[in-house]
């Protein structure tokens, strides 16, 4: 099912969750799992847990059985706590996981119509600090709902480049983001001509249709 959750923040943009159970949600992380980087041990064992139930449906548990489930939950708990400390190199995968975090959870924009500004939330503080650490650029704060790691200007230029080839759902903003922030350079100091700032401009109330139609098409799907 999908649900509507709490704004982001005062004056944030609404959040949807999309909810899977029992056998569903093995069935769909089955289907994931050989993509995933950071929870791919989470959803094996989520898998585990769940085959453990279908198994023993209807019977009456063995002290075996509840104990080998204890033994998931423990390790589940462990892996929740320690999924951004465990020494695992995820650099072959770090691009197509940032951009699918950007896709989902992310905001690209123009900031006071000057600058390029790419901004990912989320309720882990780890994982916002694990990808600051890798890209070496921007900012983390927090609001009353999550954490956010901002990025703007040159660094968003660059940081939406390497993700470009990753995208799904955002590609044709960040290519649009590149392409002000291009167009603001181009100047070199020099005064801005009329046919320069229409263009960009356009580039502005493009992005903000794309930010348009997601919430409609969110609200529809609801």
């Amino acid at each position: 099912m999908v649900k509507l959750g709490r704004a982001s923040g005062i004056g944030g943009p609404d959040t949807f969750e999309w909810r899977l159970g029992t056998r569903q949600a093995a069935c769909f992380l089955e289907k994931i799992s050989p993509f995933l980087v950071i929870k791919k041990g989470e959803a094996e064992l989520a898998i585990k847990f769940q085959n453990s139930l279908y198994r023993t449906a209807g019977k009456f548990l063995a002290d075996s059985e509840i104990r080998g489930r204890d033994l998931i939950k423990q390790e589940m708990t462990r892996l929740h706590k320690n999924r951004y400390i465990d020494a695992v190199d995820y650099s072959n995968y770090l691009l197509p996981y940032t951009a699918g975090l950007l896709d989902g959870d992310g905001y690209i924009g123009i900031l006071h119509n000057t600058t390029p500004t790419v901004t990912i939330s989320s309720t882990e503080l780890k994982a916002l600090e694990y990808l600051k650490i890798n890209f070496d650029y921007g900012f983390i704060y927090k609001n009353r709902e999550c954490f956010r790691w901002i990025v703007s200007s040159h660094s968003a230029k660059k940081f939406l480049e390497q993700l470009l080839p990753y995208f799904r759902l955002k590609g044709s903003e960040a290519a649009l983001a590149i392409r002000f922030h291009d167009s603001i350079k181009s100047n070199n100091r020099r005064p801005v001509s009329k046919v320069e700032l229409d263009n960009r401009r356009r580039i502005i109330k493009k992005i903000m249709s794309y930010h348009l139609k997601k919430g409609i098409a969110s609200r529809i799907n609801n």
